[in-house]
């Protein structure tokens, strides 16, 4: 095992969808169910039976714990992007309609589809292992994965220092609190998911995926709030036990 498990980091392994799979599309939103508050994916193609297979990402988990992969996250779709564009250029496309479809891809999570080369190191056992040690602050090395696959793994991506992290820091605070809690600081990282607008005017930035693993309440509300949307467009229902807004937590 790599790291050392706590509450706090498997509660945030959850609401993170750590162990998430399904079918991803570049022209889909992700899956409503397991990879809830995800905005982007690694797909390897050619699985058994030509299937393919998915790991669900967060950008605010990625640009606190692993910045590395983050960037080469971003850098390998925003050259899948390019070489979509270019084909359009040559075939003349409306300028409007590159604009709509400009838009339409914003909109969708980042997906990097990993070619047979790069599969070679960059396994989809090795990345959902380390994607679960950058979510809880630990993760188990069983079979087919080797600790020698984690490391070459953890080397592409530049994030071998989850690997060596500590439990704790001088301070006596586990690294996973510390660098999730620089999610909250300015300036902002651009990947905030949801906006509250204060009394006063002001308006406060954050992320659903760490207000569902930290508050019992504002999980709720956000479950209500995505059951409403979906219910006002005739798209489903309110999902069990969602019917009202959840009571405020009481005053300490």
């Amino acid at each position: 095992r790599v790291g050392a498990a706590s509450e706090f980091g498997e509660s945030l392994a959850a609401a993170f969808g750590v162990g998430s799979c399904g079918s991803v599309h570049s022209s889909v939103a992700p899956a409503r169910s397991g990879a809830r508050y995800s905005d982007a994916a690694m797909v390897w193609e050619g699985g058994a039976g030509g299937a393919q297979t998915s790991l669900w990402l967060s950008l605010v988990l990625l640009e606190q714990r692993a910045p590395g992969w983050a960037a080469l996250l971003r850098e390998r779709c925003a050259a899948a992007a390019s070489a979509v564009g270019a084909v359009e250029d040559g075939e003349a496309e409306a300028a409007a309609e590159a604009e709509a479809a400009a838009e339409v891809a914003a909109a969708q999570p980042l997906v990097w589809r990993v070619s047979p080369a790069q599969a070679g190191v960059l396994g989809e056992p090795s990345c959902r292992c380390l994607y679960r040690l950058a979510a809880s602050g630990s993760a188990a090395v069983a079979p087919p994965l080797t600790s020698r696959a984690l490391v070459e793994a953890a080397r592409e991506l530049g994030c071998v220092p989850l690997l060596l992290e500590r439990p704790l820091d001088a301070a006596g605070r586990r690294p996973l609190q510390v660098a999730l809690a620089r999610a909250a600081d300015p300036p902002s990282l651009g990947c905030e998911d949801v906006c509250f607008e204060l009394p006063g005017g002001e308006v406060v930035h954050a992320h659903r995926s760490l207000l569902a693993a930290r508050s019992e309440y504002f999980e709720r509300m956000l479950r209500w709030d995505e059951g409403a949307s979906a219910g006002a467009d005739g798209a489903g229902a309110l999902p069990d036990g969602a019917g009202a807004l959840p009571e405020p937590p009481p005053r300490q």
